[in-house]
């Protein structure tokens, strides 16, 4: 088991996790926010993988943070023989990546993309920002669900250089 840590301010939490590739991450809020805007400003793709067992928790969870219904996504997929539920974000673009992305990414090629994430916490996290399961991303509305402590920080990861 890793240890996964996300500074949320005055109450910092601590989620364990399966460790499979990925390392114990250490990611303060804003290296949270920077890590979005980086996001934000990458051809992203969000996708989910549950089992049956968990859909309707899930979806209900979903519906919760973001105000939508996920079922009848795309991207959203209810498969028998899974375990539970698995996010993951697909970047087409990983130049410059934040150091604390890095450290979790996945250098596998899935439908064009060059790399991928799978961190249930993280992604889960990202929801209630304004990102979304899906091909494309509102960059308006996660711009405007970005808290005004961290703005900075997200411009910051908006900046990071896209390769050309």
């Amino acid at each position: 088991m890793g240890v996964f840590f996300i500074d949320e301010g005055k109450n910092a939490w601590f989620v364990e996790y399966q460790y499979k590739k990925e390392r114990g991450v250490f990611m303060n809020d804003s290296q949270f926010f920077e890590v979005l805007g980086f996001l934000s400003n990458r051809n992203i793709l969000i996708e989910a993988e549950v089992s049956k067992k968990v859909a309707t928790k899930f979806e209900r969870e979903y519906l919760e943070m973001t105000g939508e219904l996920v079922r009848g996504v795309p991207e959203y997929y209810i498969i028998d023989d899974k375990w539970g539920k698995e996010l993951r974000v697909y970047i087409s673009d990983i130049a410059n990546v934040p150091s604390q992305l890095s450290s979790i990414l996945r250098t596998d090629t899935y439908k064009g993309y060059p790399a991928r994430f799978n961190n249930n916490d993280i992604i889960t996290r990202m929801f209630r920002y304004g990102f979304r399961i899906a091909s494309v991303q509102d960059r308006a509305l996660i711009e405007k669900s970005i808290p005004a402590d961290y703005q900075g920080d997200f411009k910051k990861g908006q900046e990071i250089i896209l390769l050309k």
